[in-house]
């Protein structure tokens, strides 16, 4: 009954410290897939029409079907939801890690495994209601958590069916997750990282027979493919070129890539001192070095599984370190390997101390897993309750939400909108669309790397009415003073009074408007 208690508990943390989120304008990334997914079009030559983003289609599609259902805000609700699920399938994960004990050694008794299932759930759920990571927007790193330990328990239990249907369908079934968790985002590959190093390890300690591997890789294979199948088909009859659909979801990457290691950015510098910073902070850091550290203790218990395992840890961390952007919100990623390796490593202690346990096994099975599992959920709800009350109750709405809401006020009909380098909230909250495709800072830097393309906009008939600039012209070795000061300064006019840092101008063939005159202090709950 108190496990019971105690799970009901970690379920709902993660529940409601998501819900806050209810209670804050879009973020940038939010606002932008929401503009995607509305003004969908494909043609030959554009994978979503109007705008371009560097996401597979599955996720636009969920966020336009979520959107159709609940508007803008229901993906934080779905979040909030999968957060919820992510907690109970971490118990599920723990309890089949369990059962993949090696019999030739002590037990873990049953008390053991309930114990370490509660201190993961507990890890789960403030890690993803933590503001250190991120608490609010709901994008595909928290989407994809609870679809990535599903794969997870789904392959662990393929491994151990006893028939080799059973075990064939588990696998494919754990494919088709591991494949949809990367249409989510392309970095969460985790569970499909797992089955597969799963599956060589078992082979290499002769712990299955070949006829066995073939038969679970042959199902993982073919669910993975049937996500992509499916893409492919949808692409060639909605007239998408093919070429088109690999470039957004796969190669834009690496030309991306090579723009953020050309041009060095003092924030993305800052960025990643924060990332680790908040990593240690909320406690997610320091249950991910102990389970790495820690795993010669499992290798006893848990061989091959230890070795998946930390395997797909460490390709995680990789991953998140050659990101190059080091948004807190990757960390979301690491949740279900470090979740999957320390409860390996908790439960190969437990087995340790089944006969007269010594003093520091005691230690380590008991107590500083158990703190640790504390220190996070007391980190995230205060993180929580500081952030609610200075952000909600006593703080002004973003300057993006308060400058589109005045932008929205004084358009006229027909208006449209660009913001250099994209700030989609800004975008968002005017509710004017963009005749430039590019809603983000990376694409335009790596699709329009001299600004050719907007330029000619802004020097053309199309020219948008508004021009807002929030990043500075000369961020990334004064890309925009180079390249588009000029014609800014001959088709364009200051709007004064925005709030904080943006700067607002106005064509000077569209009619003129007013300046601004906006309470930017007054905090949202006086409004």
């Amino acid at each position: 009954m108190r496990s019971r208690v105690l799970l009901v508990g970690a379920v709902l943390l993660a529940f409601l410290g998501r819900y806050n989120g209810l209670f804050w304008p879009l973020r940038p990334d939010e606002s932008g897939f929401l503009m995607v997914a509305r003004s969908w079009a494909p043609t030959a030559d554009s994978l979503y029409g109007p705008y371009f983003v560097d996401r597979p289609p599955l996720l636009i599609a969920l966020i336009k079907a979520v959107d159709a259902v609940g508007g803008p805000y229901a993906l934080r609700w779905l979040g909030a939801l999968g957060a919820a699920a992510a907690v109970l399938l971490t118990v599920a994960l723990v309890r089949e890690v369990a059962r993949h004990a090696r019999a030739d050694g002590p037990s873990v008794p049953e008390r053991a495994v309930e114990r370490v299932a509660l201190v993961c759930a507990w890890l789960t759920a403030a890690a993803l209601v933590s503001p250190q990571i991120d608490a609010i927007a709901a994008k595909g790193e928290l989407l994809g958590v609870p679809l990535i330990l599903a794969g997870m328990v789904l392959t662990l239990r393929a491994v151990r069916a006893a028939r080799g249907r059973d075990a064939v369908l588990l696998a494919f079934a754990a494919g088709v997750l591991g494949m949809v968790s990367v249409g989510l985002k392309q970095s969460l590959f985790s569970s499909l990282v797992l089955a597969g190093v799963l599956g060589v390890v078992l082979l290499l300690l002769r712990e299955i027979s070949w006829h066995r591997a073939l038969g679970l890789a042959a199902g993982l294979g073919v669910g993975a493919l049937v996500p992509v199948v499916a893409t492919v088909a949808w692409a060639v009859a909605a007239g998408v070129d093919l070429s088109v659909l690999e470039y957004a979801v796969m190669s834009f990457r690496s030309d991306a890539s090579a723009v953020i290691m050309e041009t060095p950015s003092a924030s993305n510098q800052r960025r990643a001192g924060q990332l680790v910073e908040r990593f240690l902070v909320c406690g997610l850091g320091i249950a991910t070095v102990w389970a790495l550290l820690g795993s010669w203790l499992a290798w006893g218990r848990f061989r091959a599984l230890t070795v998946a395992a930390a395997a797909t840890l460490l390709l995680d961390c990789v991953v998140v370190g050659l990101s190059g952007s080091f948004w807190s919100a990757y960390l979301f990623t690491l949740i279900p390997s470090t979740v999957l390796l320390w409860a390996c490593v908790l439960l190969a202690a437990a087995a340790r101390t089944v006969d007269a346990p010594p003093a520091h096994w005691r230690l380590a099975r008991r107590h500083l897993p158990t703190a640790l599992s504390a220190y996070a959920v007391v980190m995230a709800v205060f993180s929580l309750t500081v952030w609610t009350w200075t952000h909600v109750w006593n703080g002004a709405p973003p300057a993006e939400d308060l400058n589109g809401d005045a932008i929205a006020a004084a358009s006229a009909p027909g208006d449209t909108m660009t913001v250099y380098a994209g700030r989609a909230d800004l975008q968002w909250a005017s509710g004017l669309p963009s005749p430039y495709m590019h809603l983000w800072s990376l694409p335009m830097r790596t699709m329009d790397p001299e600004l050719a393309q907007l330029k000619t906009l802004l020097a053309g008939p199309d020219a948008p009415e508004w021009f807002a600039i929030q990043i500075p012209l000369g961020s990334w070795n004064g890309l925009g003073r180079d390249h588009i000061h000029d014609v800014l300064k001959e088709n364009y006019r200051t709007v004064p009074g925005t709030c904080g840092q943006v700067r607002l101008m106005r064509h000077v063939d569209a009619a003129p408007v007013a300046p601004f005159d906006l309470d930017c202090t007054t905090p949202s709950r006086l409004r």
